[in-house]
C-alpha cells in the first residue's frame, strides 16, 4: 500500500469525522465502512469524482461501487486487491468483514480504530 495513503486513511478512521456503518461503502445517512473512508479520501484528492445516491437511494454508489473497492481506488491506494484482506487471529480476513461483522465466520465487528490499528501494523 502507498505510505503516504495509509498514513491518511489510518489518520482518517481515528478522526472521529467518520460514523461507523456496515455493508455499503456509504449509506444515505453519512455512515461509511472503512472502505468506504478510503473512497472518501480518494474523493477529496479527485475533485472531478463523487458520490451518486443509489436508485432507491438507501445508500451511495462511488464509481459504480457500492460494496468493493472500484478499481481505480484500489489502484490509486497500490493495494492488491479491491476487497483487501488483513490477518486477524492468526487467519487472513476481509476487512471489509472486520468492519461489518460476521456471525457465521465468528467475527465480531471491530470499530475504526481497531481497523486502524491493524492497517497501520500490517499494510
Amino acid at each position: 500500500m502507498k505510505l503516504e495513503i495509509k498514513k491518511m486513511w489510518v489518520e482518517a478512521l481515528r478522526s472521529g469525522k467518520f460514523k461507523q456503518g456496515t455493508k455499503v461503502l456509504r449509506s444515505i445517512n453519512d455512515e461509511f465502512c472503512c472502505l468506504g473512508v478510503l473512497c472518501e479520501l480518494h474523493r477529496q484528492n479527485h475533485p472531478d469524482k463523487e458520490w451518486m445516491p443509489s436508485g432507491d437511494n438507501n445508500f451511495f454508489k462511488y464509481m459504480g461501487n457500492f460494496g468493493i473497492l472500484p478499481f481505480e481506488v484500489t489502484k490509486w491506494a497500490e493495494l492488491d486487491d479491491y476487497e483487501p484482506k488483513i490477518m486477524f487471529n492468526n487467519k487472513s480476513e476481509l476487512l471489509y468483514m472486520l468492519n461489518d461483522g460476521n456471525e457465521n465466520a465468528n467475527l465480531e465487528q471491530l470499530n475504526f480504530n481497531q481497523i486502524a490499528d491493524l492497517i497501520e501494523k500490517q499494510y
